[in-house]
């Protein structure tokens, strides 16, 4: 099946990601990496303090504070070091200076830099003069005054700003105020109405600021959860779409107890067969296996499958009985993701306009006679790489021959047509319900 699919180059380079994991488990490798990065970044960092995006730009704002918050959730994580640091002290002083800056030249615009706050408030430990303790307490004053005028992300950052400052009530109340708009249930995991469960750096990173905001400001440890089992349920339809969305969806997935331990061994039970995980060839880092049965191995008895674990860790695994029936007997998929309705109408000239009347099972049709297939496909989150196989009868033939890309309403996908059926492929399908058309003679 992926064969007729467009993404192969992409699923292998996922494949190809996935055997890497085992890298990470290379010691000397990693340290490694870790000191070649490091130099790396102390290349990047100039003499005031500001780091550059790539050689020979000039000094950023936006990515110093990038990189400061990165180190202040490595010290969180007690995983810095001195060097860090050494660079992250220096980096400081050129916000520090930055921010001077803007409010000489704009003493009211100064209220909004609600991202310097953020940044500075991870090294409190570092000296502020009079001047940036007044520009820090206004922008935070500032800030809570006006705090449901935020938005989510934005908010986040404020009582997590206001934690580390000491100021623990206000965070509190901050914090509380965004614990309610959270929506989810057991399956989906806790997410905001603004996520809608894509793949961008902004609702990825607003996950891993409510999963901070649970564990230091609310000490919410169920809801954590639930924000963590939503990343992972992103993961499993979404591609990270960059390196600043994959790192903070693993910080979020950090923080709390360690749930990424494979320690503890799964077990199924079919019938009289036990397989224990601890027992199987795992991919390294995921824990991933698979186990198949010939068909003389399938028998009545291990229809009940048992799965037992020692923790609460979330696992998600799946189980595939292939077999044929005859396209009629097909009974309707009853996933609660994605859920796609086929109907089909003749399309008739009628005082010259096109009339589409529902065609009944017992139809007659006769040749010439125009088919109209319309598939209304409804998806309770975003996805990506979505394949839809639509099968027709042999005495139909499509309108169109010849494949193309289709641009319909607000989804896009290409058409592929076939002998016997159509291909859809969509690259994103976002949450709601769309209609798609197609004609057969």
């Amino acid at each position: 099946m992926l064969s007729e699919t467009p993404w192969v180059t992409e699923a292998k380079a996922e494949t190809a990601r996935q055997q890497k994991l085992a890298a990470l488990y290379d010691v000397n490798q990693l340290n490694y990496n870790l000191s070649s990065n490091l130099e790396k970044l102390k290349q990047r960092q100039m003499s005031s303090g500001a780091f550059i995006w790539f050689p020979e730009m000039g000094e950023s704002w936006f990515i110093t504070e990038y990189i400061v918050n990165g180190i202040g959730k490595l010290n969180s994580m007690q995983l810095s070091n001195a060097d860090l640091n050494r660079m992250a002290e220096k980096a400081v002083r050129y916000l520090d200076a930055k921010i001077l800056e803007t409010k000489a030249k704009n003493p009211e615009a100064v209220k909004g830099h609600l991202n310097y706050l953020f940044a500075r408030s991870y090294f409190m430990d570092v000296a502020m003069d009079e001047a940036i303790t007044e520009i820090f307490n206004e922008i935070k004053e500032y800030s809570v005054k006006n705090h449901t005028k935020l938005g989510f992300n934005n908010r986040a950052k404020l009582a997590l700003s206001l934690q580390r400052a000491g100021a623990v009530s206000e965070a509190k109340k901050v914090a509380a105020s965004l614990d309610n708009y959270g929506l989810g249930n057991k399956q989906s995991g806790k997410y905001w109405r603004t996520q809608q469960g894509s793949a961008y750096a902004s609702d990825i990173s607003l996950s891993a600021l409510m999963a901070e905001v649970y564990k230091n400001i609310l000490g919410n440890d169920n809801s954590l959860q639930e924000v963590q089992k939503y990343l992972i349920r992103n993961k499993r339809t979404n591609e990270w779409l960059n390196a600043s969305a994959t790192a903070d969806a693993v910080y979020a997935l950090m923080l709390g107890e360690n749930r990424l331990n494979q320690d503890n061994p799964v077990s199924f039970k079919l019938g009289g067969l036990t397989i224990h995980s601890k027992d199987e060839n795992t991919q390294a880092g995921s824990g991933y296996f698979k186990r198949s049965f010939a068909k003389s191995d399938i028998k009545p008895e291990i229809k009940n499958i048992l799965v037992e674990t020692t923790n609460d860790n979330l696992l998600f695994g799946g189980i595939y009985l292939q077999y044929q029936i005859p396209v009629d007997k097909m009974a309707k998929s009853k996933t609660e993701d994605l859920t796609v309705d086929k109907k089909l109408f003749v399309a008739n000239i009628e005082n010259g306009k096109t009339v589409y009347t529902p065609l009944p099972e017992d139809a007659v049709l006769k040749v010439g006679d125009k088919v109209v297939v319309r598939l209304t496909i409804t998806s309770n989150r975003d996805m990506e790489y979505v394949h839809l196989n639509d099968m027709r009868s042999g005495s139909f033939e499509p309108v169109e021959s010849v494949s193309h890309y289709v641009w319909n309403s607000d989804l896009g996908y290409y058409l592929d047509i076939k002998d016997a059926s159509v291909n859809l492929f969509f690259e994103k399908v976002p949450r709601g319900t769309f209609v798609i058309e197609y004609e057969l003679w």
